[in-house]
């Protein structure tokens, strides 16, 4: 298999320092309230585990999620989770990535990423030719092929059978999931009742990130994913500052 190089070497994802995510990123929980605080959903809440926190900043390590060229996307972690509906009945959702209280920001969770759910895709095929019409900056920044953290695959001209991996452009070469082949997986997986797992795209209206322990979740959470309401997420969640006071 053919791998090209990578552009640039980088350990973790960079924070959105312009476009349609840098007003949505670091928002404190009454803002974040003000927000959304009167809409309503279903929430699936887990443990981002390449999240960890380094010099008091929250750090994105792998490629899942995947926050550049101004869209964030789950598509690399969390099949099974992404399994257990079909892609139409995604929208709407919104997923809540948590940073651990292993990741040592105080000993508790916070949230890390929260995005409503705007479009979800049945293949990498399809997630491509959606981003290239739509966003084609985000097609380019989110590319495994040239970034190592990326979390889209590019199909070949060739490409009929759209869960044949060996029908993309293979990982560049220094890319999180091009060890034991695991970027397969992203391109190939049966789960939950036999449903491949959508690719999720947030709503750029309704995607949040932080990149500090701004906002403590209520609950801790194991391996897996926890589904409950937007409502009962945000009711009980808090400014870190606030709920770190004995």
């Amino acid at each position: 298999m053919a791998t090209s190089a990578c552009r640039g070497h980088s350990s973790y994802q960079a924070i959105p320092i312009s476009g349609p995510l840098f007003g949505n990123v670091n928002l404190d929980f009454s803002s974040l309230n003000e927000r959304i605080g009167e809409m309503e959903g279903t929430v699936y809440c887990y443990i981002v585990r390449t999240v960890m926190y380094r010099d008091g900043r929250f750090v994105q390590t792998g490629s899942g999620p995947n926050f550049q060229g101004g869209l964030i996307t789950l598509c690399s972690c969390k099949h099974q989770m992404r399994t257990s509906k079909d892609p139409d009945a995604w929208n709407g959702v919104w997923i809540a990535g948590i940073a651990g209280a292993g990741t040592g920001a105080y000993g508790r969770d916070h949230l890390f990423y929260l995005m409503r759910v705007g479009h979800a895709f049945e293949s990498q095929r399809n997630l491509w030719q959606w981003l290239t019409e739509h966003a084609p900056e985000a097609a380019q920044a989110k590319r495994a092929d040239r970034h190592q953290l990326g979390d889209v695959y590019r199909p070949q001209p060739s490409c009929k059978d759209p869960y044949d991996p060996d029908k993309y452009v293979a990982p560049c070469s220094h890319h999180v999931h091009l060890q034991h082949d695991w970027y397969r997986k992203d391109i190939d997986y049966v789960g939950f009742r036999h449903r491949r797992p959508a690719l999720l795209v947030g709503d750029p209206d309704y995607s949040f990130l932080w990149s500090e322990p701004r906002v403590r979740v209520p609950f801790r959470l194991g391996i897996g994913s926890k589904k409950c309401s937007l409502g009962h997420l945000l009711q009980r969640s808090h400014d870190s500052a606030v709920a770190a006071t004995p």
